[in-house]
């Protein structure tokens, strides 16, 4: 079977072509590119095909200048448009050999090479192919920068929420993605750090942040003297002391509203007294957990809390 499709597919393709009809291929002097089987007519008037190679190749009738290639036999150059040989049928400038040829053989023989004298042609000297000629326009990295909507621009917002981003990594992410999708549709186990949500979309694991660093960073928000909140629990109160017992290992120190703390100003830790409050006042927590901004003293005798006031807005 696969012999006969060997077969089938290699062997020669006879084309049976009316009598008055040759295939010609034509190439051009300016282009690299060749028009292949052209079908004319012997009975067309040589001038006609001067029209055809024109509309073929862009150039003036006036200055084409067509040479009969033919294996076997020498280089013949046909006359000008406007010379009376012109007025003859392209079978007139064929032999027989040629003609035979270009309709029983598996390829095209004949070839028409057309040349432009004009040395001032649109297509000189390569200029409709060769794009090392076309003035390419190059942007400057402040003007590239600049623009909206770039991978720069988009490379800079990810940096921005990942200072570890990087291009190649982000490649290698996608493409895992890509197979755990792939996966996932064969019905195959997804690869170890991927989920299908109850919607059916599969996505990556989130991956938990590091909590364990509290650098200076961490609690550069929190001024002492200033209102804040701390969670759990949305407590408030103020902010009495933002230090740390030893290298990048910062703390906040808060004298709560309420009795809701843990201690009255001593780090139950060390037994070090950083600021003084009534028993239960005082709370010591990392800079994540407080948030320092308006927040004034709860009315507990108030009917109306802060939660139902923001529902009103």
């Amino acid at each position: 079977m696969q012999t006969a499709l060997r077969n089938y597919v290699t062997a020669p393709h006879h084309r049976a072509l009316p009598h008055d009809i040759v295939l010609v291929n034509v190439s051009y002097s300016n282009l690299q590119q060749q028009h292949l089987e052209i079908r004319f007519f012997r009975s067309m008037c040589l001038q006609e095909v001067y029209h055809v190679i024109h509309q073929k190749t862009g150039s003036l009738v006036d200055d084409i200048m067509l040479q009969l290639h033919v294996p076997g036999e020498a280089v013949t150059t046909l006359p000008a448009y406007h010379h009376m040989d012109a007025q003859r049928p392209l079978g007139y400038f064929l032999s027989p050999t040629a003609v035979s040829s270009s309709t029983t053989t598996t390829t095209t023989t004949i070839r028409l090479h057309c040349i432009d004298t004009n040395p001032y042609s649109i297509s000189a000297h390569g200029a409709l192919e060769n794009t090392a000629l076309v003035k390419k326009y190059q942007m400057s990295d402040a003007a590239y920068k600049e623009r909206q909507g770039t991978l720069y621009h988009w490379k800079q917002q990810q940096l921005q929420q990942n200072p570890q981003f990087t291009l190649s990594g982000h490649a290698q992410q996608h493409a895992a993605l890509q197979q755990a999708k792939q996966a996932y549709r064969w019905g195959q186990p997804l690869p170890a750090g991927f989920r299908v949500t109850p919607e059916g979309v599969v996505e990556a694991i989130p991956t938990r942040k590091n909590d364990d660093t509290y650098d200076a960073q961490s609690v550069e928000h929190c001024v002492v003297g200033a209102r804040c909140q701390v969670t759990p629990g949305q407590r408030r109160g103020q902010v009495a002391w933002v230090g740390s017992q030893k290298e990048n290992d910062y703390w906040v120190g808060i004298i709560l509203d309420e009795p809701v703390g843990q201690n009255d100003g001593t780090f139950v830790k060390t037994g070090q007294r950083y600021f003084t409050c009534h028993d239960k006042y005082g709370v010591y927590c990392r800079g994540k957990n407080v948030e320092v901004g308006d927040f004034p003293e709860r009315d507990l005798f108030s009917d109306d809390d802060d939660d139902e006031e923001e529902d009103e807005l």
